[in-house]
Formats: structure tokens, sequence, C-alpha cells
């Protein structure tokens, strides 16, 4: 089958059943290994029918089922946040700045790029859940993912030779765009265009390099129509993903949870 665009899948109204239909296991159809089996071949999954509890305790079982939920620390009130390990994921009158002041994208309704979950950690949470509650009711927000290989598929040798070679500074976490871990397992992804500082001497270069490579990721980038109950679940190291814009006063609502590296 074919990828279509995001960007003409949210004009077409295209629903996330319909398109990829081989990547969507029944809410506790599966065990910790089908469920890493399929995401280490597939990248990405679609879990649907994920109750919207109160205390997202589906979403919170279904991501331990993966590996170890990521935890943020104590919380205390955060409109960004529910309990220590769920990011809320809706458009705010006022936009929440991060710990660094930057403005976090998940708190407005603008176009997101196509990104690596906490690039700048020294470690990036292995897997990522996206939980649909409340999609937008005029078609936005679509949510967008590309896998490293369409990515890398759009590039020249040269320009994925420079993917592992160029070093980068994400907040201070220092990462090739692409990484070839020592024990030779898949390659991963660090990825985040507004975060990317290039370390070499030809910094215009890198910046080149970090567009061609955001460009070439938009190009790759499916999109799905998540409904109320969809999760989506991907491999953080090997997927980037993203989001359409949608109007700032929809009551378009998602739950995020970070999985560690299982032991």
């Amino acid at each position: 089958m074919a990828a279509t665009s995001a960007r003409a899948e949210q004009c077409a109204g295209a629903s996330a059943r319909a398109l990829h239909a081989g990547r969507i296991v029944g809410y506790g159809d599966y065990t910790s290994e089908s469920l890493r089996a399929r995401l280490a071949e597939q990248g990405w999954l679609l879990v649907a029918g994920v109750p919207c509890w109160i205390g997202n305790t589906a979403l919170l079982d279904l991501a331990a089922t993966i590996g170890p939920i990521k935890s943020h620390g104590p919380y205390r009130g955060d409109l960004a946040r529910e309990g220590e390990s769920v990011n809320i994921i809706r458009a705010l009158p006022e936009p929440i700045p991060d710990v660094s002041g930057k403005i976090m994208l998940s708190t407005m309704a603008v176009d997101h790029h196509m990104h690596t979950d906490e690039s700048f950690f020294a470690t990036p949470s292995r897997y990522v859940l996206l939980h649909c509650w409340r999609p937008d009711p005029a078609g936005g927000g679509l949510n967008t993912v590309a896998d490293l290989a369409d990515v890398l598929a759009r590039l020249t040798d040269a320009e994925r030779a420079d993917c592992v070679r160029l070093r980068y500074s994400w907040r201070g976490v220092e990462s090739p765009i692409v990484g070839a871990p020592p024990d030779g397992g898949p390659l991963r992804v660090r990825f985040n265009v507004r975060e990317a500082q290039c370390l070499e001497r030809d910094t215009a270069a890198g910046d080149a390099l970090a567009q061609r490579f955001a460009h070439a990721a938009e190009e790759a980038a499916v999109g799905l129509a998540l409904g109320p109950g969809d999760c989506l679940v991907l491999d953080n190291w090997r997927v980037l993903h993203g989001r359409t814009a949608f109007a700032p006063d929809s009551p378009r609502l998602l739950k995020r949870v970070g999985v560690g590296e299982p032991a």
C-alpha cells in the first residue's frame, strides 16, 4: 500500500482503521512479548478501544505492559500533566513554557513538526503512547508518523552519511541525528529541528542538513485520524511523529506516556 501524505489524508478525512488495518490491535488482545515484537517489526501500532478511565488507568496499564513507565517527578498542579507520568496534549489559552523557557507545542494548536520526543534527554523514552480522548471535531490535529528508514530513503548517500557523522547539541546532549549503536543494533534517530545546534566547524552545513532532514521527514509522514479510545504506540528511537494544526478553541485532547527500555 502506497503511503499517502499526511496533509492529503487530512483533506480526505481518512480514518486510521481504513488505511492502516494491519497495524491495529484491540485493547487487551496482546502480551508484552507480542506488542514489543510487533513494534520491532513495524515501528508503530494503533491500539483500539483503550478506555478513557479516570486516573488514566487503562493507558498506564497498556504502557506498563510494554515496559517501565517514565516518571516526570512529583505532580504539583501543572496544567500540562496529570500525575507523575501522564502529559496532557491540548491547546491552552496561555501556552506553557518548559523548563528551558521554550513554549511547549503540545499546549498549542499550531503545526507540530516531525520530531523525537525528549530529544534533549540523555536517553529519550524508548516508546511513546498517545491516547486520544477527544479528536478535533473539524478534522484537524492529525497525528503524523514517519519511520527513519523512509526518511533516509529520501536523502542522498552523502546526506545519510552526514546524519551519522555530524555532531549536534540537543540542549547540551551531544549526538548525531542518526546513531549507530555499538552493539550493531538498529539505527536510532534523535531529532527536533527546533533543538538542533550543529557542533561542527561548518555550522551552516549542519544547519542545512537539519532542515533537509526535517523536510524529508515531512515528505515521509503518513497521517492518522485518531478517534476516542485509539492509542498510537510508537518506537521513539525509530519513528518520528508530529501533528497538523487545529483551531485554538478545539476540544481536542490526547494523553501521553513515555516508556523506558524494557529490562
